[in-house]
């Protein structure tokens, strides 16, 4: 894993990343139910479900890393998140989004097969209790078969390793959220290649 050198740049700092998005117009398109977009952020429309959607931004590789600010409230049905290694064609990739595991705040990591959200494992941040109401800095990397992250600029405990998909070359986000709309990604940054 790399270090990011990125750390809590807000997206539209003029990195020179293939994404570099502060959610000032519209460009996500749907996946699962509907993502919207307003007031800088990106939120999910359907309530007690998963709302997925895609940046219309190709990165050009399946082996890219994503970064966003995700609002976490206080448990997994109402988080935030990022969609990664998502194939518009086939309609699967990987999704990323925080809970808390009991122990510490982790990033749930599931596959997205067209129709389900499957959890594949957690890759844990020790140190990093839960804190309901806040803006997390989260970034996921996928290199070949292996998936690791980063919160807040804390590597996480381990990688996951999984092989469901190996093509999918755009990133995007991820809304849980139960009846209230209190969820939401602020920003999102994402290029092909290891993280900076």
């Amino acid at each position: 894993m790399h270090r990011r050198v990125i750390a809590r740049k807000k997206a539209g700092d003029g990195e020179g990343f293939a994404i570099d998005d502060t959610f000032s117009s519209d460009n996500i398109s749907d996946v699962k139910n509907t993502i919207s977009v307003s007031g800088g952020n990106a939120y999910g429309s359907a309530t007690w479900d998963s709302n997925l959607g895609y940046h219309t931004t190709g990165l050009g590789s399946a082996d890219h890393w994503t970064s966003a600010n995700v609002r976490y409230k206080n448990h997994q049905a109402r988080s935030a998140g990022v969609l990664f290694r998502y194939d518009p064609g086939g309609n699967t990739g990987y999704c990323a989004r925080l809970v808390f595991d009991g122990i510490a705040m982790a990033a749930r990591i599931s596959t997205w097969d067209g129709t389900n959200i499957i959890d594949i494992g957690d890759i844990r941040f020790t140190g990093i209790g839960e804190s309901q109401d806040t803006t997390f800095d989260l970034m996921i990397e996928i290199s070949g078969t292996t998936i690791s992250a980063e919160l807040n600029s804390q590597a996480g405990d381990s990688t996951l390793t999984d092989s469901t998909y190996a093509t999918g070359n755009y990133v995007g986000v991820g809304v849980w959220r139960d009846d209230t709309n209190d969820t939401w990604v602020e920003d999102i940054q994402a290029d092909s290649g290891a993280a900076p």
